[in-house]
């Protein structure tokens, strides 16, 4: 008869580094451990010098790969669900780890489910949706006070990134002296992820931004967008 010990079950543990800090995804390393081998261990943002620097003592710890993903917003989810569901495909894990609170991978989750994996996922505050599609949810950080209104929380996330994401369009599109910008350029280079229906209702729902209607040089109306200025008009 052989003796041995039972082999523990391969987890690959995927952080998105824009939603988990450094000091919180060393927590979750730990809070990971518990479910077995940790075979998989990557972080995925866009990597800059100084990010890097404040990451690597637990890079070097835990032995994490760093993803660097490039594109703009929603990128980091999408890039990250691409190699879970290769890993999937490839018969080499037995669990998946998200370390994430965002609602976005809840599909991800179902899917590794169904392919009868052992789903974890570790967040601060993480959404109701995707607690429910997981089989195991770990907090780090501050503990949720509200667990059911979490999903209030990634929408004020979601309406935060939205903010900065027309902010940053609007210096890319080079406003006019006012710091007008014609929404249509705008919108361009805004991630379609980050708000809901009709981009012109986003904005006029955002306390931060004005829009108005101006004429062109053809003399035809088109919206413009300029950052909301204390009792400006």
């Amino acid at each position: 008869m052989t003796t041995g010990s039972q082999p523990r079950t391969r987890i690959a543990v995927l952080v998105d580094a824009e939603n988990v800090g450094a000091d919180a995804a060393a927590e979750a390393m730990r809070k990971a451990h518990a479910y077995g081998s940790l075979t998989v261990r990557r972080a995925y943002r866009p990597w800059t010098d100084e990010q890097r620097r404040a990451w690597a003592q637990l890079m070097d710890k835990y032995a994490i790969a760093p993803v660097h993903v490039e594109g703009g917003r929603n990128q980091v989810d999408v890039a990250l669900t691409i190699d879970a569901m290769d890993l999937l495909h490839g018969g080499r894990i037995d669990g998946l780890c998200i370390v994430s609170s965002d609602g976005d991978f809840t599909r991800l989750a179902q899917r590794a489910r169904e392919y009868g994996l052992i789903v974890i996922c570790i967040g601060a505050n993480v959404a109701s949706r995707l607690r429910a599609a997981c089989d195991h949810v770990e907090h780090i950080g501050r503990p949720a006070d509200d667990p059911d209104g979490s999903d209030a929380s990634t929408q004020r996330q979601k309406r935060k990134r939205f903010v900065e994401a027309v902010k940053d369009a609007i210096g890319k599109v080079e406003p006019d002296a006012d710091g007008w910008a014609r929404v249509a350029s705008v919108k361009e280079n805004v991630g379609r992820g980050l708000y809901d229906g009709d981009f012109r209702a986003a904005l006029n729902a955002s306390a931060d931004f004005k829009v108005r209607k101006r004429q062109n040089e053809d003399r035809q109306n088109e919206d413009w967008v300029r950052v909301s200025v204390p009792g400006g008009r």
